[in-house]
């Protein structure tokens, strides 16, 4: 269980330890790269780093980490997965949050 960075730290041990059959992600969300890049809150975040990386590149950089590249094992029958998503979160954007469900 996690919520917001928790969540995606959760999804991470989540996705690659299948001994775990019960998960519930709150605030959750599939790509850090964008949820840095276009979060109302992460906008500082952005801003130290984008004079050296795009979005692009960050997305590559950040590829390990992208939940959304572990949707099919979160997939997995055996797990019981729940996910609560803010409609009016300034961090985790909700149209990231839906990407990242409807990837899984």
């Amino acid at each position: 269980m996690g919520v917001s960075l928790g969540s995606w730290v959760a999804g991470l041990v989540t996705a690659h330890d299948a001994a775990v059959t019960r998960a519930a992600f709150l605030l959750c969300r599939g790509n850090a790269a964008d949820a840095v890049w276009n979060g109302r809150s992460t906008r500082l975040v952005r801003e130290s780093i984008e004079t050296e990386i795009n979005l692009e590149n960050l997305r590559k950089a950040w590829a390990p980490i992208n939940l959304e590249n572990y949707a099919n094992k979160l997939a997995r029958p055996n797990l019981q997965l729940l996910c609560i998503l803010g409609r009016r979160d300034n961090v985790i954007l909700p149209e990231n949050s839906e990407s990242y469900i409807r990837s899984i």
